[in-house]
């Protein structure tokens, strides 16, 4: 009985929680530390205005849209907007030379099917950026049986001749 009673007691005093530590560190001055909802060096927002898939900054302005390409233009520096871009494509490549910085074959994720080309450049007279961005996105295959159906589709023969020669264009 007595060993009963102890074991009870050793399990009981096993199982009470510890109170919790309290963490003494000094919080630093309310001047050092900057608040969260502040941009960096930089950071451009996102705007209201979209360029074919994806969102332009605030500082940019859309002065041509057409079917496959989009042109536009702002106050931003070249720099800044190419780091706006950077980290809302994905996929491709970027080539950051003397006057542009060239997007090619990258993706919003909000349209992963749509590939873009952005280039972003200093606008006229050096003041702000001008950007393009162009839909690059291949046109789907036709799905055709086989290969003699493919070179049909073509106007050739599976030679490689014209299927019709009065029909030379």
């Amino acid at each position: 009985m007595k060993t009963t009673a102890l074991l009870v007691l050793a399990l009981g005093l096993a199982c009470q929680k510890e109170s919790p530590v309290v963490d003494a560190t000094p919080v630093g001055s309310a001047s050092s530390e900057m608040p969260v909802d502040h941009l960096a060096k930089g950071e451009l927002l996102e705007g209201s205005e979209k360029a074919l898939t994806i969102l332009l900054p605030r500082d940019l302005h859309v002065d041509n849209a057409f079917v496959q390409v989009v042109y536009a233009s702002g106050t931003a520096s070249p720099e800044n907007v190419a780091n706006y871009f950077r980290a809302r494509v994905g996929d491709g490549s970027v080539t950051s030379g003397a006057s542009a910085t060239l997007f090619e074959n990258v993706r919003a994720p909000a349209s992963p099917n749509v590939y873009l080309r952005i280039r972003v450049q200093p606008g006229p007279d050096g003041v702000g950026s001008s950007v393009e961005i162009r839909d690059v996105t291949p046109p789907p295959s036709l799905n055709l049986p086989d290969e003699e159906a493919r070179w049909r589709s073509a106007g050739l023969k599976p030679n490689g001749t014209l299927a019709d020669p009065k029909h030379m264009q």
